[in-house]
């Protein structure tokens, strides 16, 4: 019996989304905690000496050649508020656009973006007052960049959803983009973050529209993306050998 109502393009699009596992969000998150667990174990997590022997971004220490903060810090969390609503924003958006994308995509997206606002923040944090910075902001505006341009550039995507995305971007980048304005926020990792987000999608990587075989391209970014998760993780390691964060230290005031 021949069939000749229309493909609706949303529930094609929907099943596709559906047959995606997430697997890569979750483990962020699962890091993430593990960190912050160590943090408190080893003097508290909103402990500023505690936090530079984790790895914290210090611009100064950067410069002198302590590179593994760059990647260190974006997985760092400062308190129990801190790390709760950078999870919370990360299980909202990170689940649709580890689908969309495709895991190894998502993980060059958001570990390239971190990157590039503890970049930034380095180069120019000392001339803007910041000292000593840390958290997933910069990840997190990359996926809100990432998001912004899958709402305002055509590519691919059911109109249906491009509606919905365009105002939940619209509401999501205004809200943090005031967040970003308060005092002791690392605006600059948050800019940084959100241009590149932006410039990813824009020029490098495009939504995987189909399960198609694995191709040339397909197995780079599945290079690319292991090569990005190995200094994720090898970073705070690196970081705690260097800092020793289990040893005593000196009795302080000064928290986050």
């Amino acid at each position: 019996m021949r069939n000749d109502e229309p493909i609706d393009e949303l529930d094609v699009f929907s099943a596709l989304m559906a047959r995606r596992p997430v697997r890569a969000t979750y483990a962020l998150i699962g890091l993430y905690i593990v960190l912050f667990g160590l943090c408190e174990l080893w003097g508290g997590s909103e402990r500023i000496a505690t936090l530079v022997a984790m790895g914290a971004e210090v611009p100064v220490l950067i410069k002198q050649g302590e590179w593994w903060r760059l990647l260190a810090a974006t997985a760092l969390h400062g308190g129990l508020i801190h790390i709760l609503l950078n999870s919370y924003v990360l299980y909202s958006f990170g689940p649709f656009l580890e689908k969309l994308l495709g895991w190894q995509r998502f993980l060059v997206l958001y570990i390239l973006s971190g990157l590039a606002g503890t970049l930034l923040g380095t180069a120019v944090g000392e001339l803007v007052g910041i000292q000593v910075s840390i958290g997933a902001s910069g990840s997190l505006f990359g996926l809100l960049g990432a998001a912004a341009v899958l709402a305002f550039r055509d590519l691919g995507l059911p109109q249906e959803l491009v509606a919905s995305l365009r105002k939940a971007a619209l509401v999501n980048l205004g809200l943090n983009v005031m967040a970003s304005l308060r005092p002791n926020v690392d605006w600059v990792a948050h800019l940084g973050g959100g241009l590149m987000g932006a410039a990813l999608l824009l020029l490098v990587i495009r939504p995987k529209l189909s399960d198609e075989a694995r191709t040339p391209l397909e197995r780079s970014f599945t290079v690319l993306a292991s090569l990005c998760v190995v200094a994720l993780l090898l970073s705070p390691i690196v970081a705690m050998l260097h800092g020793k964060p289990w040893l005593p230290i000196e009795p302080e005031t000064s928290t986050l």
